[in-house]
Formats: structure tokens, sequence, C-alpha cells
């Protein structure tokens, strides 16, 4: 090969290989500058799949002049062997760049994916999908630019309908292209996930030795997220990496500007601890959701003290209502007389001669009834002697504390005399109860 090419470049010493090319820094004689010259080898040029690709390269990054994608100066070819003139990167790849420094820092790392974001969003409004991104193929100009290279596979919606072929690397290949689909949008969004997952952690999500169990890997297994490899990452990112790595494209962001815009809306990124614990001083706002921001909160306070005051109204009614049913199933006739002799004589007198209770008023005359059954006995079960004055249930149990009179034949009964005058009590010990 000649050392000073087509007459005007220099060659001068080797910068890297790729597949099957060469880069080799040379020297722009004519306009005295330093240019990367892509040559593609002897091999490379004799396969006609190559060749084209790497003729479509060059065609494409002449379409494409952003500040973050590597620029063309020319194209051309010498001993049938095709060449691409572009612009010199002395500042190296980020794939060496992590090899020697290991993880970036978040700040440094979201700088670099969003200028990748937006070279990238240049290409596709021009139809170009790049399908190959890696840090291998993000260069760095002098002022520590970052510009997307390598477009040698990159497609058109055009050609990949009609060839879906999968040229990409297994390491950095998007779930959509194992399983034979067409390279979209969202292929180039997937990249851009592993980059920046790279720049934070140090390594690719997936790593094998093995090409068919990275593919696997990029198809069912899901990354781990950044900040449980790096503690003091922020946890936005994770939510950002991770939605860029969905399996289904869907699931993705849908434009590569949708991306550089949500790395961007991180604060305190640049910090190495960007979500910090700080001891609040004043309230937090938006702790609470609001009436606007919870429709459960608008329900409580529109109708909680309403459904609080009826919540204490039906608890508060409940014994009243409780007495209604027993009533209505008929409480025994001694015990509520035997009650009426003690709490409201006057009612009971009227009821003793009665039969039957029917009728509105009956009803409400054996609730009252009830009531004072209820007093009377919560009066004889908190005295200390309930057990000496009211015994038990049945035989005198009733009519030991509220007998005043005479109930229906049969019936136990005190008589007047059994009470205990000086200590004015109506209960009475079962000594003095005399059963006629």
């Amino acid at each position: 090969m000649e050392r000073v090419l087509d007459k005007r470049y220099r060659i001068g010493s080797p910068l890297g290989a790729g597949g099957s090319s060469q880069v080799y820094l040379a020297q722009d004689t004519a306009l005295n500058r330093e240019v990367a010259i892509k040559v593609l080898d002897p091999v490379g040029a004799a396969d006609a799949n190559l060749r084209k690709q790497f003729v479509k390269e060059a065609r494409s990054l002449a379409r494409l002049s952003h500040p973050n994608i590597v620029s063309v100066f020319d194209v051309g070819e010498v001993d049938n062997l095709p060449y691409i003139v572009m612009e010199h990167l002395a500042g190296g790849s980020l794939k060496g760049r992590i090899e020697r420094l290991g993880p970036l820092k978040a700040g440094e790392a979201a700088r670099i994916a969003i200028e990748i974001a937006n070279g990238l969003a240049f290409a596709h409004s021009k139809g170009i999908i790049h399908a190959d991104l890696k840090p291998s193929n993000i260069l760095f100009d002098a002022d520590d630019h970052a510009k997307i290279a390598d477009f040698g596979i990159a497609r058109t919606p055009q050609e990949d309908a009609a060839t879906p072929q999968l040229f990409a690397t297994a390491m950095y290949v998007a779930p959509e292209r194992v399983e034979g689909k067409h390279a979209t949008v969202q292929t180039d969004v997937y990249g851009l996930g592993l980059i920046l997952y790279e720049m934070v952690v140090g390594q690719p999500p997936f790593t094998s030795t093995n090409a068919g169990v990275l593919m696997r890997d990029h198809v069912v297994r899901m990354p781990v997220p950044p900040s449980h490899m790096r503690q003091s990452l922020p946890k936005e990112l994770d939510t950002i990496v991770l939605r860029a790595l969905a399996k289904q494209p869907g699931l993705r962001y849908q434009k590569a500007s949708d991306f550089a815009n949500a790395v961007a809306s991180i604060e305190n990124i640049d910090k190495e601890l960007a979500t910090t614990h700080t001891l609040m001083t004043e309230p937090m706002h938006d702790f609470v959701p609001t009436v606007d921001q919870s429709p459960v909160v608008a329900l409580l306070s529109k109708y909680g003290q309403p459904l609080r005051r009826a919540f204490f109204a039906l608890f508060a009614a409940l014994p009243v209502f409780a007495l209604m049913v027993m009533a209505s199933f008929g409480v025994p006739t001694a015990m509520v007389t035997a009650a009426g002799h003690r709490c409201a004589p006057g009612v009971s007198r009227r009821h003793a001669g009665s039969s039957a209770w029917s009728g509105a008023w009956g009803r409400c005359s054996m609730v009252l009834d009830l009531l004072c059954v209820a007093a009377c006995l919560c009066h004889c079960w908190g005295s200390p002697d309930a057990t000496d004055s009211c015994g038990r249930w049945g035989g005198a149990g009733v009519a030991g504390c509220c007998s005043s009179g005479s109930v229906e034949a049969g019936s136990p009964m005190v008589t007047p005399a059994a009470r205990t005058p000086e200590l004015g009590s109506s209960r009475v010990p079962l000594s003095m109860v005399r059963v006629t």
C-alpha cells in the first residue's frame, strides 16, 4: 500500500482495526490537517456484502452533518480497496476510557449519554438507524465531545424490511434483533441504555464468552439495576436505564430525544450522591396527596364528617334497637313487670292486668320497662355485694332486687317488710326473701 494515498493523504501510524478494516492516522497535505482513514482490507474487499456495507457507511456518514456524529471528508478507492477519510478524534473511544478509568462519574456519564442521544436523534430524522451502538463506536474529540462512528451496518427502514439480517455484536444486540425482527428507532434506544449502563457500572449488563448465551440473556434476562451494583448512583438513573433496556420495544423510550430529556431531568446528577437523605427543617411539600392528586382523599374530605357523625349515631342507637328487638320477640312478663314495680310503679300497674301487649302504646311501654330492667341490672351487677343481693337468675334473682309489690300468681315475690330500712336500699339479702 502506498505511503501517500491518492497523492494527498500521507499515511501514518495505525489507530486500530475492527472487523475487516483498518484505521490509520494520516496527514491531509492539501488542507494541512490530521485525518483518520478507514481502509477495507483485501479479504473484505473481495466479499461483495462487506464491500457493500463499507460503501454504505460512507454514504450514511456523508448525509449526517452533526456535532455528535463523526464527519466524513472524502471517499475513494485505491488498488481496488475502498477507503473513507474522516475527521481524526484524538480523545480515543468510550470503551478505552471505561477500561482505563473504570466506571465514570454519574454526571460525566449523563453528559455523554445526552450527546450520543442527540446525534442519534439527528440520524433518525434522516431515516438512518445505527443498529450497532456500543462503547467502541463512540469517539471523543479534543474538546471531549462524544461522536458516533461506524455506521457500517446502519439500516434504513426499507433495507431492513428487505433483508433483516443480524450483524450486530452479541454483547450489544437488542432482543428484537435476536428474534429476527426489523431494526427500529427503539433498537438504538436499547443501545443507548446499554452504553449508559456500562458507563456507570463499568461493565455491560450481560457478560459471557458464549455468543448464544449473550443473545439469550438479552431476550429473557432482566438486568440488575445500576444502583445495586454501585450504591452511590441515583435511583432515577435506574428507572431510565431499565426503561431503555425493556424487552419489548413499545415499553422503551420511543425517541432518542425522549431518552436525552429523561437523563437531563435528573437533578444533582453531577454530584456523587444525588439522592442524599437530609434533615428536614420544613414540612415536606406534596408528601401527603392533595384532593387533586387522590380521589380517595377528595371523597373523605367531602363526606368524612357526615360519615363520622352517622357512625357514632348508629352506635348510640344500638342499645335502644337491641331492646326493641327483645320486645318484639317477647321478654318474660315476670321480668318486665318486676322491673316496672321497682322503676316505674305507675306504668307497671297499668300493665299488670293486661293479658297481651299489642299496639304502638304497648310497644313503647315495653321498651320503657326494658330500659328499667337494664338500668336495674347494671346497678345490681356493679355493686360489691351483687352476688348476695341478686343471687342467680331464676328463683328470686330479679324479684330480689326489683320487687315492690305482687306480680303474677305463682311467681316469686318479696314483701315490703323484707326491705332494709336502715340502708334505704332496695337490695334485699336472700335470707330476707320470703317466697309465697
